[in-house]
């Protein structure tokens, strides 16, 4: 319940944790924490705190496999505000997940790319090979790269 002693709110809190301010509560007075009123929320004074808490939870949820988006997602809070809070916390980020195909339409770009090759060298243009394979240009462009 740290993030409610830095200083969020139940509901606040609620939502970084994923569960409802009901259960906040529940937990809070099991735990004996007193509880503040509306009146007794810190002051800009404590925003290092409520910042290092969030830092904290940050790293929780990123660290447990959450991508960025969805730690900024479940702390309503932007991707870049995540970044800052993520470096605050000394969290290394992952690097970006690159694009997994199967090994099926792997052989299937290669040969599209093998008969893009062909039609070209065999005189084609960049605008019939994209014809006849039905895409576009800079497809046809990027395979050519490929072959």
């Amino acid at each position: 319940m740290a993030l409610y002693e830095a200083g969020l709110t139940l509901a606040e809190t609620g939502r970084a944790l994923g569960i409802s301010e009901a259960t906040v509560r529940l937990r809070l007075n099991a735990a004996g924490v007193a509880r503040r009123t509306r009146w007794s929320r810190p002051t800009a004074i404590d925003e290092r705190h409520l910042i290092t808490a969030q830092a904290r939870e940050a790293a929780l949820l990123y660290t447990a496999g959450l991508t960025l988006a969805e730690v900024a997602t479940q702390m309503e809070m932007s991707d870049s505000t995540v970044r800052h809070r993520l470096d605050t916390a000394g969290v290394a980020r992952r690097p970006r997940a690159t694009r997994r195909i199967s090994p099926e339409a792997q052989r299937l770009l290669e040969a599209e790319t093998r008969e893009a090759a062909r039609l070209y060298e065999a005189g084609a243009t960049l605008d019939e090979v994209a014809e006849v394979m039905g895409c576009g240009v800079r497809v046809v462009r990027r395979r050519l790269d490929l072959a």
